[in-house]
């Protein structure tokens, strides 16, 4: 006694299978919205933490490199009784605005040289001005034999003490 699918259970059926087909559809457009929305959330928030960050951080690189550039040596310590060491960064350094003024006040057009030609030049920089470039460096392009330079510079024993 098996009943054989007329037309109209079949049609049924398939409407049934449509229906749910539709609501499957339906959950997962919703489930891809509010994916999307929370995506779109996520990059807000993280383009905003990304804004205050960076605001906070060149305030504090300002606030360092105004510390560094303050603090002028005593003429009254003994190292003043040593002749001043004159290099050519030392004669066009200025305070700076920024860290990259600074480093480019020390080394003019510093961003455009290879770090050989940068190296070159850092055995004629203070240890402060060496500190400047080191910061800049290491939040910059991390050159390595830069960092490594300046690394051997500031370690090894003064010569004239």
């Amino acid at each position: 006694m098996s009943e054989e699918p007329t037309a109209e259970t079949t049609a049924s059926e398939e409407s049934n299978e449509t229906s749910r087909l539709d609501d499957v559809l339906d959950t997962v457009a919703r489930f891809a919205d509010r994916s999307y929305d929370k995506v779109e959330q996520e990059l807000r928030n993280a383009h905003v933490m990304g804004k205050m960050t960076v605001s906070f951080g060149s305030a504090e690189v300002k606030r360092r490199l105004g510390d560094i550039f303050t603090s002028a040596p005593s003429s009254t310590s003994k190292a003043s009784d040593a002749p001043p060491q004159s290099t050519p960064a030392a004669a066009e350094r200025t305070a700076p605005q920024s860290l990259h003024g600074a480093v480019d006040n020390l080394i003019p057009g510093y961003d455009d040289l290879s770090a050989s030609q940068v190296v070159k030049l850092l055995g004629d920089l203070t240890p402060e001005d060496l500190t400047v470039i080191e910061h800049h460096e290491r939040h910059g392009r991390s050159r390595r034999t830069i960092l490594n330079k300046i690394a051997q510079l500031t370690s090894a024993p003064d010569a004239a003490s």
